[in-house]
């Protein structure tokens, strides 16, 4: 007998079931959001559309930051935007009035009302019909006769604030004015509602514990929204229970138990008709005709708790903003004072509500305080029952949508510098005529427009009018960060609030003290000129750092009484040499430090002991041992306290005097460090008498740069002035004293231009100008007489919402590099304007998550370690953050070989690019590993870092690096480092700014005794070059240029000076002389101006003229100075330029490019092809002309021109960020640009034909050279369809001749085409024979894959008949080539001319491939397949098993592999890989 036993895994279990149900559920529900949702047809990101998770992480894990992210995607996705699965939000500041009238009888959205936690108050209603029934009995407690009869009950509570402003007056105590207003705002709605006044202002902590329940409560409204059962739930539970399970409930509790006793109180009192209430809200409610249902006591328990947290808050927090930026801006305050004045003659009598409303300056105070302090930040959504429109989206109905006021208030258009505090702008009418009122939504519109608007300005009116009238007050320990809005509670509350100090043990007093100070943000950062010693400061310390390495050698941390006597930090100064520090306070004090520095003792020494440590040797050994020397000691002393009593707006450390610009009177103070031999420390002059400064406006930041002598002031106006300091024998020449000689030379052309910032680039004598939108305007300083014109604009990187204003700018020591830093980012541009890199790439998410604020957000900058690297400090930051820099060789060494060769320099190693002797197409690929790290000998680092010169040889088989003093050779061949051997060789000599030359054998070792040669000269050295091919220049700071000739035999090298050349006004030069200076010709590189330096004689003898030939020139290249490395042999890659002449027709030299000069101005890469052109002599005395480059645009930063491959050679820096890694890092991105089509295009232009022909000879064995070309034909071809020139000057005839003389001709013409709008073509062949002849040739030629693509033209044409005999012809034609991929896809292209398919059997029909009738030419996915039995024996397309063969079309659709593949289609066309990004 067989028992059949059910085994325990043959049945699911119901946890498995349930995985099961969930996963499909969920999967279901996804599918439906993104595909079949009524939203799926608006804008939005996919995440949010998916999932609430979404919302979640941005209210709860980033904390009240969902409205933010819903600002960008807006700027990403347009005004119209879907932020979850079922919602909708609108950005459009003339649309709130269309969706949020009166008319609009909508409801609110149920799941968004949760979040108040207060369901049945008349502002958690979802229904419009129910709102107004629980509204109606409470407008008329709150109408504007109800508020003015009140008035007096405001204006009681109004004086019982001042007078606890008056108790800490007379105890000189900072007053916690923000819960003073808590606590006036609680006491006058708790007395209107209630009836019964809280009396928190007679409290002397203000009833903070009140004020902290109700922020609580507020703070968890994301957590009800998305956790609204639970929190109900968790309502129902003993309160034990609910304490146990969540402690931070009890502020929930407590508000809900108080207004419960309350509410008990009335109610209980209204019925025994004992209690007798003053005329409350509650009372009204009571008694009025409301039903029974809605007076029930949880009901009015919710009513009344929306009506104090409504009423207190809100208000409490605009009256702290509206009294931060009266204090901050300290002409606002005095106008309004002014005009408080007239309004309140006497203070001490209480101003009437009348009085107040009637003052146009308070009014439009108030006005603007409301407007930056929003009231509500979220979203308002509403539902409404019947379609909404919004421009081409039709909203269905039910769908909630939303609109917040943050974006409102913030929108430039109609509040142009949004976060300023600016109360005239409600007193100017626009000039469209619309009023300012129509874009305020502080208290909402419509039918839910707030209830308590005339109660809350009432507030505003009085308690501003009268605490201004009556007080002299100043701000403590607060910043704009306090009060600025930066997270979503529904509410509008700051980033971060004002910190509260928790209650401490004596015994860790001193350990939580340093703790908090190690967390608070860093306001400031100063470095030395030296770049080797930094300050920080936060709002009570300062500290001294080392940069190499970045640590911190001493720090001090100020007392409390030197606090509140002086005020917090705000900035921090440093005199150049940091012997001494200066720290602004928000008082308008400085306090100096002086900062020793002790040589002999030493902190972060390592002491070990008692270890066995293997004993090291070489550069180990040196390295152990300043490890265990540590660093030298620095000590900070307080030296004095200076009082600016005329109000500190800026201030500037310079050696030898600090200069401060005051703000009443608007005047500068020079104070020296010491007095001088008379006594005088201080000299003033006021802006006023400055006759050269313009509207006498106050100065609000000045910088200074040492090396050109000059200060930019930047004034409250938005103009900047180039200032210099007059000599101490003129301070009085005219009777009154003179400090300063000053130039305007930025004013604002318009709103958004003002002067913000400044920075100075010594280097190239610019001056950078930063403005409120993020533009930059450079300047360019001439000369010190005035003469400073614009030289170019950079545009911001991003929109002003993503950017923010800049917050500081700084050109990098060498002066190629401007970083500006931002808001939420920062910036970098070359020199001259090119963009490189940015963090606004970056993912913020990201960012976020991994904390690096780095990335989000820059509070000040500064350049470190000669250039390598840049200190950041970040917005509400404690952190430091140094990110280091790599530059390339030409900065530190303006030479051939190193604009030839792209090398690049780090602080602690060397990056070769290595693609110059590789083949080509490996040359130009982005992926292949081209870069070649070489790390610095260690020894040398250690001793001799930040290595100031870097210089590569023309072959690149050697290096040469030089520190602060001696060198180090590195060998790229075999690897190797050679240093000297003692470091007294090493420390001899300095590579820049000494009186003798040195040669040295790259064969021998490096000491004393291997100098083959010394050349002593009278004058420091500031550059030299080799020139030729034993020519050397030399120049020196007397502005002498020596020419020597290197002299080399077998055992010695020997410098002979033929001639020498004394110049005036020239700095810095690379040039190119003959064996005689007397006909030399020398270019030079001056402030950016290439400089032609040319010899001539006349009468009185010898002379030499100069010329400019170019402006902006970062660097330039002269392809001659080369030399060998162009002639050098190369077997893998074309015949290149050489040397020797091959005249052509009498008038060309075949040189090739050999001769030519080439520039990078910042935009774009200019080439003179024949560097003779601007050498030949002028026409006439006047004419300066020279010839125009050919122009050669690049998107990237270009670093050289490889004339042998026909390209230039660059990098672009970007951002890489990781999901799976905590950080992000910046990466160098190898970019090329192919130049040869511009060079063939001027050429043809100047109707040239011979020397284009002969210069494509020279690259027509690159495999890209056919691209060249057919880039050519593109270019030519779109500006003439541009233009719309007319045969008679069109250059297409030339180009199309041109192009007819080689072999790839056709396959050229086709490419082109399909890369071109199809509008283009009726141009092309205007010039062109007729397809049907080109489809000819092609045949005739055996280029039947060029054939089919003239196919494609003839058909575009409407030459093509259906039953095309051209088609039939390439058909069969490819059949006998045994071509099946092409035969597939000209039976594709039949199918698609005739769907039917009998012109693709007819034409196979007469190429004896007749198929049979049961065969289905047309497979499922609409592609034409061939049978077996209709392919000739031998061609199979089947594999074994009968299948299609699919390999063959493994490709299709990414494009063809070469100029003669593609996707032959007669609807569409395809684009070919191309080497280079500029097609691409």
């Amino acid at each position: 007998m067989v028992t059949l036993v059910e085994h325990p895994l043959s049945r699911p279990s119901l946890p498995f079931l349930g995985l099961c149900v969930f996963v499909v559920y969920a999967t279901a529900t996804a599918v439906y959001r993104l595909f079949f949702s009524p939203l799926n047809k608006f804008p939005g990101p996919r995440l949010a559309a998916l999932t609430y998770w979404f919302e979640y992480y941005y209210d709860l894990i980033k904390g009240g930051r969902f409205q933010s992210r819903i600002a960008k995607m807006h700027e990403r996705y347009g005004p119209i935007v879907r932020i979850n699965p079922h919602e909708l939000h609108i950005q459009d500041i003339e649309f709130y009035d269309v969706l949020y009238r009166r008319e609009n009888k909508l409801d609110k959205f149920p799941g968004q009302i949760a979040m108040f936690g207060i369901p049945g108050s008349h502002f958690a209603t979802a229904s419009h019909e129910l709102h107004r029934t629980r509204r109606a009995p409470l407008a008329p407690y709150f109408s504007k006769k109800s508020v003015m009869d009140m008035s007096s009950v405001i204006q009681e509570k109004v004086e019982a604030l001042c007078r606890r402003m008056c108790q800490y007056q007379a105890q000189v105590k900072p007053m916690p004015l923000g819960l003073g207003f808590v606590a006036m705002t609680t006491d006058i709605i708790s007395g209107h509602a209630l009836g019964d006044c809280y009396d928190l202002l007679e409290r002397d902590d203000f009833g903070v514990d009140h004020h902290h329940n109700i922020v609580g409560f507020i703070h968890s409204c994301h957590f009800i929204k998305h956790w609204t059962s639970l929190f109900f739930f968790m309502q129902t539970l003993p309160d034990a229970v609910t304490l146990w399970l969540n402690p931070r409930m009890k502020l929930t509790m407590d508000i809900i138990n108080r207004m419960q006793g309350d509410v008990k109180s009335i109610m209980k009192g209204i019925e025994d008709k004992s209690y007798k209430p003053n005329p409350s809200v509650f009372e009204g409610l009571l008694t009025s005709s409301l039903p029974s249902q809605e007076r029930t006591l949880d009901r009015l328990v919710k009513e009344g708790m929306a009506l104090i947290i409504a009423g207190s808050e809100a208000t409490a927090q605009t009256l702290s903003i509206i009294t931060y930026h009266l204090l901050a801006n300290p002409d606002k305050l005095a106008k309004l004072r002014t005009t408080l004045y007239g309004s309140i003659p006497d203070p001490n009598a209480p101003p009437s509500l009348a009085q107040l409303e009637s003052n146009p300056y308070l009014v439009a105070c108030v006005q603007e305080g409301l407007r930056l302090a929003y009231g509500t930040a979220g979203r308002l959504a509403r539902v409404s029952k019947e379609p909404i429109k919004y421009g081409a989206f039709v909203v269905p109905p039910g769908v909630p949508v939303g609109m917040d006021t943050v974006s409102m208030h913030n929108d430039e258009t109609a509040f142009p510098d949004h976060a300023s505090f600016i109360p005239e702008r409600w007193l100017e009418r626009r000039e469209d005529g619309k009023r300012l009122d129509k874009y305020f939504t502080s208290f909402g519109k419509g039918t839910r427009q707030c209830l308590g608007i005339n109660l809350a300005y009432a507030e505003l009116y009085m308690t501003i009018g009268t605490i201004f009238r009556r007080f002299e007050l100043e701000l403590f320990e607060t910043t704009r960060e306090t009060v600025q809005y930066g997270r979503d509670y529904f509410n509008a509350f700051p980033e971060k609030g004002r910190r509260r100090k928790a209650s401490r043990s004596p015994d860790n007093q001193e350990e939580n003290d340093e703790d908090e100070d190690n967390a608070a943000p860093i306001l400031g950062l100063q470095t030395s000129r030296s770049g080797h010693l930094l300050a920080t400061i936060t709002a009570n310390t300062m500290t001294v750092w080392q940069t190499s390495p970045l640590v911190v050698l001493a720090a001090v941390s100020r007392s409390a009484a030197s606090l509140r006597s002086y005020g917090p930090n705000v900035a921090v100064h440093l005199r150049p040499d940091a012997s001494i520090a200066v720290i602004q306070t928000v008082n308008g004090f400085l306090v100096t430090y002086s900062i020793i520095v002790d040589p002999t003792a030493r902190v972060y020494q390592q002491i070990r002991k008692g270890v066995n440590q293997r004993k090291a040797t070489g550069a180990d050994s040196l390295i152990l041992e300043k490890e265990k020397a540590g660093f030298r000691e620095v000590r900070i002393k307080s030296r004095m306290v200076i009082r600016i009593d005329a109000g500190l707006a800026a201030a500037l450390a310079l050696d030898n005097e600090i200069i401060v610009a005051t703000q009443k009177p608007a005047a500068v103070q020079c104070i020296k460090w010491t007095p001088d031999d008379a006594g005088k420390q201080t000299s003033t002059e006021l802006t006023n008498r400055m006759t050269w400064m313009q509207n006498a406006s106050r100065i609000t930041d000045m910088i200074h740069d040492r090396a050109m002598s000059l200060t930019v002031w930047i004034t409250s106006d938005g103009k900047a002035y180039a200032v210099q300091r007059l000599p101490e024998s003129l301070d009085e020449s005219d009777g009154n004293q003179k400090l300063f000689r000053g130039y305007g030379f930025h004013s604002p052309e318009g709103q958004g231009t003002e002067a913000m910032k400044a920075a100075i680039n010594a280097r190239f004598s610019l001056l950078a100008v930063g403005c409120p939108q993020g533009e930059i305007h450079v300047y360019v300083a001439r000369d010190y007489a005035g003469s400073i014109p614009l030289s170019h604009k950079l545009p911001s990187p991003a929109t002003f919402s993503t950017t923010g204003q800049i917050t500081s700018m700084s050109y990098s020591p060498d002066g190629y590099c401007l970083m500006v830093g931002y808001e939420h980012g920062w910036a970098m541009w070359s020199v001259y304007g090119k963009p490189g890199a940015s963090s606004f790439s970056a993912d913020e998410t990201l960012s976020a998550i991994n904390e690096e604020g780095w990335l989000a957000s820059v509070k000040s900058l500064s350049w470190i370690n000669a250039g390598f690297g840049v200190l950041l400090t970040c917005v509400d930051d404690s952190r430091l953050w140094e990110v280091e820099m790599t530059k390339s060789a030409v900065t530190t060494c303006f030479s051939t070989a190193n604009i030839s060769r792209t090398v690049l320099l780090s602080s602690s190693r060397l990056i070769l690019y290595q693609g110059f002797d590789l083949p080509t197409t490996t040359t130009i690929s982005a992926d292949a590993p081209l870069w070649q790290h070489v790390a610095m000998p260690t020894g040398y680092l250690m001793n001799q870092k930040p290595m100031r010169c870097v210089v590569t040889s023309l072959d690149g088989r050697y290096i040469a690096v030089a520190g602060r003093r001696g060198l180090a050779h590195y060998s790229v061949g075999s690897g190797r480092w050679k240093t000297f051997d003692d470091t007294e060789s090493e420390n001899a000599f300095i590579v820049r700014g000494v009186l003798q030359l040195r040669l040295y054998s790259r064969e021998l070792g490096l000491n004393a005794t291997s100098v083959l040669h010394v050349e002593h000269l009278p004058s420091a050295v500031v550059t030299f070059s080799i020139a030729g091919q034993d020519s050397l220049l030399v120049y020196t700071f007397e502005n002498i240029l020596y020419h020597y000739v290197i002299s080399a035999s077998s055992n010695s090298v020997k410098l002979f000076q033929v001639g020498q050349l004394a110049l005036h006004g020239i700095s810095q030069g690379n040039g190119d002389p003959s064996q005689d200076v007397a006909h030399a010709s020398v270019l030079f590189l001056v402030d950016a101006k290439l400089v032609l330096l040319q010899s001539s004689t006349n009468e009185a003898g010898l002379k030499y003229d100069m010329r400019v030939v170019a402006h902006n020139v970062e660097y330039f290249d002269l392809m001659r100075d080369r030399g060998t490395l162009l002639r050098s042999p190369d077997h893998s890659r074309p015949q290149t330029p050489s040397e020797e002449d091959t005249p052509v027709n009498g008038l060309h030299s075949d040189r090739g490019l050999y001769d030519s000069l080439w520039y990078f101005d910042g935009e774009s890469v200019r080439c003179w092809m024949d560097v003779e052109d601007i050498l030949m002599p002028s026409p006439t005395e006047n004419e300066r002309d020279v010839p125009q480059p050919v122009t050669i645009a690049v998107d990237f930063y270009p670093t050289s021109v490889m004339l042998n491959r026909g390209v230039i050679l660059g990098l672009d820096a970007e951002i890489i960020q990781r999901r799976d890694a905590h950080f992000a890092y910046m990466r160098h991105g190898i970019r090329t640009q192919l130049f040869l089509h511009d060079i063939l295009r001027r050429h043809l232009s100047q109707f040239d034909p011979a020397a284009a022909s002969i210069l494509a000879l020279r690259y027509q064995d690159l495999p890209y050279f056919s691209h060249a070309l057919e880039l050519l034909l593109h270019t030519v071809l779109d500006e003439e369809v541009d233009a719309g020139r007319d045969s008679d000057t069109s250059l297409m005839p030339h180009v199309v001749s041109f192009l007819s003389s080689f072999p790839d001709y056709l396959d050229i013409v086709v490419q082109c085409t399909r890369k071109t709008e199809v509008r283009s073509w009726r141009t092309l062949f205007a010039y062109l024979p007729s397809p049907q002849q080109l489809f000819e040739e092609s045949l005739e030629k055996d280029l039947l894959k060029t054939a089919g693509g003239y196919l494609l033209i003839l058909h575009t044409f409407q030459e093509l008949e259906t039953s095309s005999e051209q088609c039939v012809r390439l058909l069969q034609r490819a059949k006998e080539a045994g071509d099946w991929d092409l035969c597939k896809e000209l039976a594709r292209f039949l199918m698609a001319l005739d769907a039917s398919g009998e012109t693709l059997r007819e034409a196979l029909s007469r190429m004896n491939l007749e198929p049979s009738r049961e065969t289905n030419v047309q497979s499922t996915d609409g592609s034409v397949l061939l049978s077996t039995s209709q392919v000739p024996k031998g061609q199979q397309l089947q594999d074994p098993n009968g299948n299609i063969d699919e390999t063959r079309d493994s490709t299709e659709g990414e494009g063809p592999r070469s100029s003669s593949e593609g996707f032959l289609s007669p609807n569409g066309t395809v684009v070919s890989e191309d080497y280079f990004s500029s097609r691409s």
